[in-house]
């Protein structure tokens, strides 16, 4: 480093500089030890940037608190290793099951906490897999979102209905549909309701009609389809193009055998110098 008395060297043994170009590259060597790891049956490794999941599976208590245990150890010694701090404060882990008491899970000597609940990458998953506290959760920030536009314009001032529909689009939607994806296909009529209680606000808001006005009446108005609808065209999206695997939405089979096309290639023409065909001539015609 380049100070105002000269050089100045540090010897770098843990951890990458943020912000630089060569950081990402730098900590997926060191992550990449850890990923490429043969792990056991029933345990599946998962990161994003620095954040890791653990899935385990197994069909007993007992068998789960091993497993853990297992895979656990072996990241420890890579934290170890390469002197990487966890934090048991943001560490904790969910049961997807119907067992009451959950297994004994350590980080060292310290016990890991339970939770009914955890957020990954910004998506709430629950211990019933029911994505009511996602949903509750995204609902929350697009109420906050719209006390925020209500500031900004009424029902006869300020945006205009064009520019109210284009923040819904971009920044309420895109809210709501978060990690559409993974939930999108467990859509219940619940979720639905909620959904549509939400939405409503916002139609409400960029057609300027009254309170007793249906909501399919508003979404016709402004060409908006209900967001349960929405959700799920995204998450079946998601699993033929993305995941290259077959969905159905309603009674319709998707299949992505049938959205491929083969590429024929880019035909390039040969240069003119390659063509023995004269294709004209300047000499006078007589």
């Amino acid at each position: 480093m380049q100070t105002s008395e000269g050089p100045v060297l540090w010897e770098q043994t843990q951890g990458c500089p943020q912000g630089s170009c060569s950081g990402p590259a730098f900590w997926n060597i060191v992550a990449d030890e850890i990923l490429s790891v043969q792990w056991p049956q029933g345990v599946h490794l998962q990161a994003f940037a620095d954040d890791f999941a653990f899935i385990v599976t197994d069909n007993t208590r007992e068998g789960l608190r091993k497993l853990s245990k297992l895979a656990l150890d072996k990241f420890k010694e890579w934290a170890d290793k390469n002197k990487v701090h966890v934090s048991m404060e943001k560490s904790y882990y969910v049961l997807f099951s119907k067992l009451v008491r959950g297994p004994t899970i350590k980080w060292g000597n310290q016990s890991i906490n339970r939770k009914n609940h955890l957020k990954y990458l910004g998506v709430t998953i629950d211990h019933k897999l029911s994505w009511l506290p996602h949903v509750i959760e995204q609902g929350k920030r697009a109420m906050y979102q719209y006390q925020h536009l209500c500031r900004i314009a009424g029902k006869t001032w300020g945006i205009n209905k064009n520019i109210r529909r284009l923040l819904y689009k971009t920044v309420i939607e895109r809210t709501l549909c978060h990690g559409a994806a993974a939930w999108g296909h467990n859509m219940t009529s619940r979720l639905q309701k909620m959904l549509d209680s939400i939405q409503r606000l916002f139609l409400l808001y960029i057609t300027g009609a009254y309170r007793t006005t249906p909501t399919a009446a508003l979404q016709v108005v402004t060409g908006l389809q209900p967001l349960h609808l929405q959700i799920q065209q995204e998450a079946t999206y998601a699993r033929v193009a993305r995941a290259r695997s077959s969905s159905n939405f309603f009674t319709v089979i998707f299949s992505p055998t049938d959205y491929e096309s083969k590429s024929s290639g880019i035909h390039i023409p040969l240069p003119p110098i390659f063509f023995s065909t004269i294709k004209f001539n300047l000499q006078k015609i007589t």
